[in-house]
């Protein structure tokens, strides 16, 4: 006999996890430091790929003026004027990146828990309805 409780439970969990819940699932499976340390890797690299690209794009539309700098032989400033803009847009970002899947760690783990809660009291009904099902088996014989 099909359990009302039980469909409706069935339901959410799949829900869940053709959801955000595959997300989620993967997520957990790294520690919380694991899963930021991924994160803090992956922005370095992207932002040092992003701000070389802005970099290049901003010495192709002022190349006069870059020129010009060029020809004074003055590369000190300009340089620690790039790298000090690097280190800044770097600590910026990786700040905010490490804020951020910290926080996405967390909201996961809480979904994570909640569906695990969610599959024992489908386990629980499952195990219920066999020992009534062989409850009833051993009154028939």
């Amino acid at each position: 006999m099909l359990d009302e409780e039980r469909i409706r439970l069935m339901f959410q969990l799949a829900k869940y996890e053709q959801g955000i819940g595959s997300r989620d699932l993967k997520i957990i499976r790294y520690t919380e430091k694991d899963y930021a340390a991924f994160a803090l890797i992956k922005n370095f690299f992207l932002m040092t790929a992003a701000y070389l690209l802005l970099l290049a794009g901003f010495v192709l539309c002022n190349l006069r003026q870059c020129l010009a700098l060029l020809s004074e032989m003055n590369f000190v400033p300009v340089l620690a004027a790039v790298l000090v803009g690097y280190l800044f847009v770097l600590a910026f970002y990786s700040i905010l990146v490490y804020t951020l899947s910290r926080l996405r760690y967390g909201r996961a783990l809480r979904r994570v828990k909640e569906y695990y809660r969610k599959l024992r009291v489908l386990n629980r009904l499952y195990k219920d309805e066999q020992l009534l099902a062989g409850g009833l088996q051993d009154d028939e014989d």
